[in-house]
């Protein structure tokens, strides 16, 4: 396998536990992963091409990491994941095993207004199970766990933003509504908006769903954007993806942003908070090739907002949290939940402030035994799977020892980028002798730019923010 075929694919790996056991789970990037090219065969072993590649990156091979990355605290995920038995280590999918931060709240944060769950791209299938997502028939039962806690949590609000189904399928659609219009049902509106997988329904077909997850306050006539008014704040469920069905780079409608600019202003008249809520990004990967994939392409939209005193987005299509932050004006990008490691994000609004954390899906509590054997069972071969990304990446240019040290980079950045948490484990990565050699291995790849970029400018963390708001007039 040459360079060119192996720098289209990347993995991501985060810990599963299941009866006592910790796993490394599999994640697939969407955009650094050629889709077209990755396929697992019957034992489940990746394939490129139709190219079986092995490796041996469990078991005792990586026990000596304790060695080497401290402090220990802080690479306990990695640690986990890279086979090394340790009972007092966070698992990633579990809810018992995860620990984040409590976001401190200022003083005057004034009145809770809004409590709301979110989450992005789940990729709901009944039928359609891709080669790409592995855990496709299993997605049915990670709604149900996810609607589940939702309803023993009990939000005013839940915010899905994009890609809810694999395939733009009619049945597919229907049966995820079956799923979550229960919360609505006791007073939850759940808002769905469009994702770059969710492009070929019906206006009947979509809204005939969407009418039975909330109460819409007005449609955009152009597109399948709507807002719904509820908590004193204006939920703008914006559909970026219509313009152009199943482009790469979402885009607006004219006539959906003169829409938009009527909302916000009548938002403002009100006296409602504007909680914006779309698919693809709205702010820079830091990369001119992601930004043309996932970026919005509407260059006056960041100031049409800023313009209107908005300070919340809520965006998906990357698969990966994050938190991207300009001025007072903040951007969410939620972890996918059908991916490990299954979080999804707690919002609280107040009337001076906001908060935001994620919380991982508790799939020991909610999942069925069926999901939880499939989980365990991904995660039994995803060791070999980061094992041979990195040698087909590193071939023989190094040392065996120093592959091994790079591929143990490898893996704390990428869980670490998986679950939001890079800031807090970016001095500790940096910091290892082998730092300088992981950026030079990976830097003629064509994620290497990206490793780089994500290194140096990941300053505050992708999985809890302290949000002060304007207020309202």
């Amino acid at each position: 396998m040459d360079n060119s075929e192996s720098d289209k694919i990347v993995l991501n790996f985060v810990k599963y536990k299941h009866k006592k056991r910790l796993y490394y789970q599999k994640i697939l990037h969407p955009v650094l992963a050629s889709q077209d090219e990755i396929s697992y065969n019957k034992r489940n072993r990746l394939s490129i091409e139709g190219k079986t590649v092995t490796g041996h990156m469990r078991g005792s091979r990586w026990k000596n990491a304790a060695g080497i990355l401290a402090p220990a605290v802080l690479f306990a995920l990695f640690l986990a994941g890279c086979g090394v038995k340790n009972e007092n280590t966070a698992a990633a999918a579990t809810s018992e095993t995860v620990s984040v931060s409590e976001p401190t709240l200022p003083g005057a944060a004034g009145e809770q207004e809004a409590f709301c769950l979110v989450t992005s791209d789940l990729h709901f299938t009944l039928s359609d199970v891709s080669s790409v997502y592995t855990l496709g028939k299993y997605t049915p039962e990670l709604a149900r766990a996810f609607a589940e806690e939702a309803a023993g949590r009990k939000p005013d609000v839940v915010l899905m933003c994009g890609d809810n189904t694999n395939s733009s399928r009619a049945e597919d659609l229907e049966a995820f509504t079956d799923i979550l219009a229960p919360l609505h049902e006791v007073g939850c509106e759940v808002i769905l908006v469009t994702g770059n997988h969710d492009c070929g329904f019906t206006e009947e077909e979509f809204f005939g769903c969407i009418d039975r997850l909330c109460n819409v306050t007005e449609r955009d006539p152009a597109s399948y954007s709507y807002a719904v008014v509820t908590h004193g704040c204006r939920f703008l469920a914006m559909d970026d993806n219509t313009a152009v069905p199943g482009g790469e780079r979402g885009t607006y409608k004219k006539e959906t942003m003169e829409w938009l600019k009527r909302q916000l202003a009548e938002a403002e008249e009100m006296g409602e908070r504007v909680v914006f809520i779309s698919h693809h990004s709205l702010t820079t990967a830091g990369n001119a090739e992601l930004d043309d994939y996932y970026r919005l392409d509407e260059p006056e939209l960041a100031g049409l907002l800023r313009e209107h005193g908005v300070q919340m987005a809520f965006t998906g299509h990357r698969h990966s949290q994050e938190i991207l932050k300009d001025g007072d004006f903040y951007e969410i990008i939620s972890a996918p939940l059908m991916a490990a490691p299954h979080i999804y994000g707690e919002l609280v609004i107040y009337e001076r402030a906001a908060s935001y954390k994620t919380v991982p899906l508790a799939i020991d509590r909610y999942g069925t035994r069926r999901l939880k054997e499939a989980l365990a069972s991904e995660a039994e071969t995803s060791g070999e799977n980061l094992d041979s990304i990195v040698e087909a990446v590193l071939g023989k240019r190094y040392s065996r020892a120093k592959r091994e040290e790079i591929g143990k980079l490898f893996a704390a950045f990428m869980s670490a980028y998986a679950e939001g948490t890079l800031a807090d484990h970016r001095e500790e990565i940096m910091g290892s002798p082998h730092y300088e050699d992981f950026l030079e291995a990976f830097a003629e790849s064509n994620y290497g730019p990206w490793i780089r970029y994500m290194m140096e400018t990941t300053a505050e963390p992708g999985n809890r923010a302290v949000i002060s708001l304007a207020e309202c007039s």
